[in-house]
Parts: structure tokens; sequence; C-alpha cells
């Protein structure tokens, strides 16, 4: 029994030490965590936990006060995300450009703006889907991860 309690104890801690080692950019929680932000109205707030240049679609943005903006205009006239599901999340190394289009501006964005640890969400609301580029916090934003880009619906 003792040493059921020490294999149980010890598969918690490597439990928990693997939880750590995955960054936020990769984690469906962290990542519908920063979507709420949007489903709640937060623009404010999204512009804290948006990088520019800012991919949008297959377009670079770079202004913050541009993508200020489009936080502002979704968030003043509702925008929402109903029940967003979190289908995958693509490691940058093994995410194909092509995602977001088949351009050279992309292309540029992906191997010029995107970090090591930056990652790819696909995301399903509703019978819509996204694409959303997220990269771990700077500078302390409450361990979330920090959108790069977004490609969807708008």
């Amino acid at each position: 029994m003792k040493r059921l309690r020490c294999a149980a104890a010890a598969a918690i801690v490597l439990l928990a030490a693997a939880c750590a080692t995955v960054p936020p950019s990769q984690q469906k929680d962290s990542v519908l965590q920063v979507l709420q932000m949007l489903e709640d109205g937060r623009g404010d707030e999204l512009v804290l936990h948006s990088q520019t240049p800012f991919l949008l679609d297959a377009e670079i943005i770079e202004a913050e006060s541009d993508v200020a903006e489009l936080w502002r205009l979704l968030t003043s006239r509702g925008y929402r995300f109903p029940q967003p599901v979190v289908e995958r999340i693509i490691p940058l190394g093994d995410a194909d450009p092509g995602l977001f289009g088949d351009t050279m501006e992309v292309r540029v964005f992906f191997e010029r703006y995107l970090p090591e640890d930056a990652a790819v969400a696909e995301v399903r609301s509703g019978d819509q889907q996204f694409r959303f580029i997220f990269a771990d916090s700077i500078g302390g934003r409450r361990g979330l991860p920090v959108m790069y880009g977004w490609k969807g619906p708008l």
C-alpha cells in the first residue's frame, strides 16, 4: 500500500512538472481566457494581450493604434465567440504559414515576427472556424499568451 501511495505521489509530481513546461501559448485554457476578453467586451485588455505587428487574415497591421481600433470596433459592436472550442494547437515549428494565406507577406510575418514559442490555435465557435497565433506573454501579462494574429470571420 505504501508503495502504491509513493508511486501515485510521484506520478502527480511528474504530471504537475509536465504541465508547467507547456507554454501558455500552447495551453487551451489560456487561449480561451484571452478569447473570453472579446466575449466580455474587454477591448482595452485585449490591446494589452496583442502584439504588433499583428496578422489579420493575410494582412499585417503595423500600428498598435490600428490593433486597438480593431478591438474597440469589435467590442462596441458586440462581436461574440459563442462557446468556443480549441480544436488543436500547432507549435510554430509545425505550423504552415499557408494556414493564414499563401503570400510572401504571410511567410515574412512567420519568419520575422513570431517568437519560437508561438503556436497556431484552431478554434471553432458555433459553425465558424478561426485560427489565432499566440505566443508567451511579454512583461507579465498575467501569465496569459499574447495574440499575434487572427484568421476567420469578422
